[in-house]
């Protein structure tokens, strides 16, 4: 695997983490500083969100996950500036993540701790 094919991974990572953290955003956002915009929806309702809904609020915490967001996109622009990663490339990564999560798996050195473990409990157990 090349630099760049790794840069993509990793772009594809970051980009799944930033995603998540904009819906713990969302979800901290719509439950404490914003409670009131959260309770004028109802179960079943559909709104689409931008990060800017939630900025310069004096939620601390909030803050701090709005603040890991724009460097995560950061990071990720870097990369993607780097690299010249278009979106195009991410879509292709993404096509492949299970077969590429599959190879870090088996390719991984977590096998053997794993197997390791099991060994030793069932030494345990023997004894």
């Amino acid at each position: 695997m090349d630099k760049r094919e790794h840069a993509l991974l990793v772009v594809n990572e970051l980009a799944d983490i930033r995603d998540e953290i904009f819906s713990q955003i969302v979800n901290w956002g719509l439950t404490f500083p914003l409670k009131e915009l959260g309770e004028a929806f109802e179960v079943g309702d559909s709104f689409e969100f931008n990060i800017n809904t939630f900025e310069d609020t004096d939620d601390e915490e909030l803050n701090q996950l709005i603040a890991t967001f724009h460097s995560i996109n950061n990071t990720i622009q870097h990369f993607a500036d780097r690299f010249s990663i278009e979106d195009e490339d991410i879509e292709e990564i993404r096509s492949m993540e299970d077969h590429l999560a599959e190879e870090w798996i088996f390719g991984g050195e977590d096998i053997d701790s794993e197997e390791e473990e099991e060994e030793g409990q069932e030494q345990d157990e023997e004894e």
